[in-house]
C-alpha cells in the first residue's frame, strides 16, 4: 500500500486527491501513499492494513484498465455520476492499468470481495470490499 501518511500529508503530496463524502462511511482509519506508481497512489483503509473492511485506491492514469477474471469472477458495466464504471464480483482478482506515463502497472486484489472501478477526470479510482454493487455505487457517487 505504500507508506503510512496522515490525510493532510496525502492531500499535500497528491493534489489530485478525491475523498468519499458518504457520512455512513466516514473518514478512513488509515491512509497510505506510494511513489511506486508515477504521479503517486493513495489508498484509504477502513479497518487496518492487516484487517481491511474497505479500500479506496486512486492514482493518476489513462483510461485503459483491465481486470483479470478467474473462475468464479464476473463483471458488469455500470456508471458513476455519468462516467463508465465496471463492477467486478466473485472470487479474487488482479488489476492491470496504464499509469500516466503509459507503463503497465499490476495490482493484486487486496480483499476477497467485490470491486468497483471507474475513472474520475484523470484518475483511476477503485473501491474494494465486502460490498454489494448498490453499496459500492453509493460510496462512489460521493467521491469528489
Amino acid at each position: 500500500l505504500g507508506e503510512r501518511a496522515t490525510l493532510e500529508e496525502a492531500r499535500r503530496r497528491a493534489p489530485w486527491l478525491v475523498e468519499s463524502r458518504d457520512e455512513d462511511v466516514g473518514a478512513p482509519d488509515e491512509v497510505y501513499f506510494s511513489d511506486d506508481v508515477p504521479g503517486g497512489q493513495v489508498t484509504f483503509v477502513w479497518g487496518t492494513k492487516q484487517e481491511a473492511r474497505l479500500l479506496l485506491t486512486q492514482s493518476p492514469g489513462s483510461p485503459f484498465a483491465e481486470k483479470m477474471l478467474g473462475p468464479g469472477s464476473e463483471t458488469e458495466q455500470t456508471e458513476v455520476n455519468g462516467r463508465r464504471a465496471v463492477w467486478f464480483f466473485g472470487e479474487e482478482h488482479f488489476f492491470v492499468f496504464r499509469d500516466r506515463n503509459g507503463a503497465m502497472q499490476e495490482d493484486t486484489g487486496r480483499l476477497v470481495g467485490n470491486t468497483l472501478l471507474w475513472e474520475l477526470d484523470d484518475l483511476t479510482v477503485r473501491i474494494e470490499g465486502d460490498l454489494s454493487k448498490k453499496q459500492a455505487l453509493e460510496i462512489a457517487r460521493s467521491v469528489r
